[in-house]
């Protein structure tokens, strides 16, 4: 041996990121409270649907009980129809992008400060 380098010591592979347990529960519980907030926004935002559509099926069955003739019976059955199919196709719009914004803030958390994604690949294990 020519004495520069110990026995001990291999080739060196490059950078490495040490696995530091502190970032992954860091990481895990961002993702937490991303993922807390997120649901709390859905079931909000649910709740109030619901409850706006139960007035409106109760407000429709007044009308329906309120109809003289087949044809008036017809009518108010078609604009509850006309309404609710035109709320629930604007509320699958509205649920559709509150998922991807809560899929959107919770991949935001898998990114450290200078905006590098950290895959576990990378970190090496000690």
């Amino acid at each position: 041996m020519d004495g520069s380098k110990k026995p001990s010591e291999g080739p060196k592979a490059g950078p490495a990121k040490a696995w530091d347990s502190r970032i992954m529960f860091d990481i895990n519980q961002q993702a937490f409270q991303c993922w807390a907030r997120s649901l709390s926004t859905l079931t909000q935002h649910m709740g109030q649907f619901v409850q706006a559509r139960l007035r409106e099926d109760i407000d429709a069955w007044g009308k329906l009980s309120a109809c003289r003739d087949p044809a008036q019976w017809l009518e108010c059955q078609r604009e509850y129809v006309e309404k609710s199919a035109s709320d629930y196709l604007n509320e699958s719009g509205t649920l559709a992008r509150l998922a991807l914004d809560m899929a959107s803030e919770g991949f935001s958390t898998l990114r450290p400060e200078r905006g590098e994604t950290v895959r576990p690949s990378e970190m090496a294990t000690v």
